[in-house]
């Protein structure tokens, strides 16, 4: 599925944060890249609640914090029961421990977020669609290999109607447009197949990185691994 950019206004927040002192240690706009963030040994909690919802004793909402860098971040707290988000107004300034995490759970998230990037530009070039594209994909290979399975039955094939509908718009027989769509779904099966595995990798050893560093290391590593080895 392709994510695609709103106003921030609009966008859901993935909030994450540190479940003894409430503080947010990090945002994303992807949810993909906080569940994986979840797998870390770090106490966190996680929630997606609307970009455009107030923030208690601030004038900025919730997808405002997008746009602040982590030693900013540990101004706002987040309470679960009420699903409040509250800037910090007095209280002690947080611990090195906590910028820590909150530094290194924004340079797992600028990572994740450049590999999805880099996956989903890879997958576009087989599947254009996006959406309800997929589903459309799917359905199509469904019926054709339903129209397959019936001998490629002439009489039947309006039964099949995204099979109809692709020989009419190609200008070529329904057998050649029911060989043509599984042909081309296939080669995005396993492209798809491809990536996933390599996605599935990074992802987490990338949401485990012990330090930016061997986080950066890590996602060089992916760039090598992933075009040296031709998975593209």
């Amino acid at each position: 599925m392709i994510e695609i950019d709103e106003p921030l206004p609009r966008r859901n927040v993935c909030i994450l944060w540190h479940l003894k002192s409430k503080r947010i240690l990090c945002v994303t706009p992807f949810t993909s890249a906080a569940l994986a963030l979840m797998s870390s040994q770090m106490e966190m909690g996680f929630n997606l609640i609307p970009g455009g919802k107030p923030i208690l004793h601030s004038k900025v909402r919730t997808a405002d914090l997008l746009t602040l860098p982590p030693e900013e971040l540990l101004s706002f707290l987040y309470h679960r029961q009420s699903g409040a988000v509250v800037k910090i107004t007095k209280s002690r300034p947080p611990t090195e421990q906590q910028l820590k995490n909150s530094l290194l759970l924004t340079a797992r998230v600028k990572n994740l977020q450049r590999v999805s990037r880099v996956i989903t530009q890879s997958r576009m070039r087989v599947a254009h669609s996006e959406k309800y594209g997929e589903l459309v994909d799917y359905m199509r290979r469904e019926q054709a290999l339903a129209f397959r399975k019936s001998g490629y039955n002439e009489e039947q094939v309006k039964d099949y109607l995204f099979v109809f509908q692709y020989a009419q718009v190609k200008k070529i027989s329904s057998r050649e447009a029911a060989d043509e769509i599984i042909f081309h779904f296939g080669l995005f099966e396993a492209a798809l197949w491809q990536t996933e595995e390599i996605k599935l990798k990074y992802f987490d050893l990338i949401s485990n990185a012990a330090t930016i560093e061997e986080n950066n290391k890590i996602f060089q590593d992916f760039i090598r691994e992933y075009y040296l080895n031709s998975h593209v």
